[in-house]
């Protein structure tokens, strides 16, 4: 059940830092893709990184 939760926290991290990228890459001005295109990447993968990271500690919480 480690393996899991290992998993859950890696992909949770990588989805955070792709979001951190992308809100670097919004503040830049006149960089391609379009901005709204940008708010919506950072809003799922800030989403996901924190459901997944959420999951992650439940699983280490039950499975300890």
């Amino acid at each position: 059940m480690g393996a899991i939760t290992f998993f859950f926290f890696i992909f949770s991290i990588i989805l955070l830092a792709g979001a951190v990228f992308n809100v670097l890459k919004y503040l830049q001005p006149g960089f391609y893709p379009p901005k709204r295109v940008l708010k919506n990447r950072i809003k799922w993968m800030g989403f996901g990184g924190v459901v997944l990271g959420l999951v992650g500690f439940i699983c280490m919480w039950i499975f300890k």
